[in-house]
């Protein structure tokens, strides 16, 4: 059976979009269990995107990620001084 030029051009369309739909599942959405995995740090930071769309980097949020982070750098160097 032979597909005419426009249907062919259709065919490899959907072709293409479902291909691009399955990779986009695999990478982002699919859970592969609580051990780290090849997509573990790209589903991380696509989490944390999306969060960041539908919640919003709430001003709350952002104020305990920098008293956490310059706690870690204070305790740093304080054992940094310690030895």
């Amino acid at each position: 059976m032979v597909l005419s030029p426009q249907a062919q051009r259709a065919w490899k369309t959907v072709t293409a979009v479902v291909t691009a739909g399955t990779a986009f599942h695999v990478v982002f959405q699919v859970d592969y269990g609580d051990h780290d995995h090849v997509f573990t740090d790209i589903q991380r930071w696509y989490k944390k995107k999306m969060d960041q769309v539908f919640i919003g980097d709430l001003p709350d949020r952002r104020s305990q990620t920098r008293n956490s982070n310059t706690e870690a750098i204070q305790t740093d160097s304080v054992n940094d001084k310690s030895r």
